[in-house]
C-alpha cells in the first residue's frame, strides 16, 4: 500500500525554455459553506498562504486549517498526524528541502497540508532537494472523515507573461491507489484536456480562471475497506463542460452547494 489516506496532486507541462506559470491547488474543508480564500487566506481553503509547512510551525497562523476535533486520536481524522517511526512521517520526505523541515520540527504531519507551492521551477534541475526543482503540488489528508465530501480547485495565479496554453492534471489517491485522473479526460463531449488559456492567468493573483474541479470523499464499508468517491463538477453536466469561474466570483460565495453526504 502507498501514502496513507488521501492525496490530490496537481501537475501541469513545464518548458525547458523559461521557469513556468503558477497554477495553485486548493482544498475545501468538508461541510463548510464558507467562500473560498485565495488572498487573504482562511481556515476553510487549504492553499498556498496557509497550508504550507511554515504557516502550522509554532506559533501557527490563524488562517492556518484546523478541520477536525482537537480531541480526536488516530485513526480518526486528525489535525497532527504523529508515527513513532521517523520514515513514516510521509511528510518527513517532501522535495525541495521541505521535508526536513518538517522533520526538525519533530511534530509530524499537518492534515490536511500543501507539500509545496510550485510557484516557477526549472525544468532541467533534476535535484528533488534544489528549491528550483519542478514538482506536483500535493495537498494531503493522513486520516480522512467519512462519507464527507472534500472540494478541489486549481486557480491559475498567474502566467508570468508566458503566452502558451497551460493545461492542469489533477489526480486522486486514497492509500496510494488512483482514483481519478482529471484534466486530460473526463471532461467536454468528445472528450478534450482542459485548457488554461494566457489570458487566464494574465491578472496577478486576481481575476484569474478558477477551476473547480471535483468534489471527493472516502467511504468506509465499517470492516476496515475504504474506497474513494471522485465526482468531477461541470457548468453543463450534458456535454460536461469543466466549472470554470473567476477567483473574485469563487471568493464571493460558496457555489455549487455540496452534495449529499455519499453513501
Amino acid at each position: 500500500m502507498g501514502a496513507p489516506g488521501l492525496r490530490v496532486e496537481l501537475s501541469w507541462e513545464h518548458h525547458a525554455a523559461d521557469m513556468g506559470v503558477d497554477p495553485d491547488l486548493h482544498m475545501h474543508q468538508p461541510v463548510n459553506t464558507q467562500p473560498w480564500a485565495t488572498f487573504p487566506p482562511a481556515p476553510q481553503d487549504c492553499g498556498y498562504k496557509n497550508c504550507r509547512y511554515q504557516y502550522f510551525a509554532p506559533p501557527g497562523s490563524v488562517s492556518a486549517p484546523t478541520w477536525f476535533p482537537l480531541s480526536n486520536t488516530q485513526p480518526q481524522p486528525v489535525n497532527w498526524d504523529v508515527q513513532p517511526q521517523a520514515t513514516d512521517n510521509t511528510c518527513y520526505n517532501i522535495p525541495r528541502g521541505v521535508g526536513t523541515e518538517w522533520a526538525t520540527l519533530a511534530m509530524g504531519c499537518h492534515n490536511p497540508r500543501l507539500d509545496v507551492d510550485d510557484v516557477q521551477c526549472d525544468y532541467t534541475v533534476t535535484d528533488p532537494n534544489n528549491a528550483a526543482f519542478c514538482t506536483p503540488e500535493n495537498i494531503n489528508v493522513d486520516y480522512p472523515p467519512s462519507n464527507q465530501w472534500f472540494r478541489i480547485a486549481v486557480h491559475y495565479f498567474r502566467n508570468y507573461g508566458m503566452t502558451y496554453d497551460v493545461h492542469p492534471e489533477v489526480k486522486v489517491f486514497l492509500n496510494g491507489a488512483q482514483y481519478a485522473d482529471l484534466g486530460p479526460q473526463g471532461f467536454y463531449n468528445p472528450s478534450t484536456q482542459v485548457t488554461f488559456q494566457p489570458a487566464d492567468g494574465a491578472g496577478i493573483g486576481s481575476g484569474n480562471r478558477f477551476w473547480i474541479v471535483a468534489d471527493v470523499a472516502m467511504i468506509d464499508d465499517g470492516c476496515g475497506n475504504q474506497t474513494a468517491v471522485v465526482q468531477p463538477l461541470y457548468s453543463d453536466p450534458t456535454n460536461l463542460t469543466p466549472l470554470f469561474t473567476i477567483d473574485t466570483a469563487a471568493t464571493a460565495t460558496f457555489a455549487p452547494a455540496w452534495p449529499a453526504p455519499p453513501k
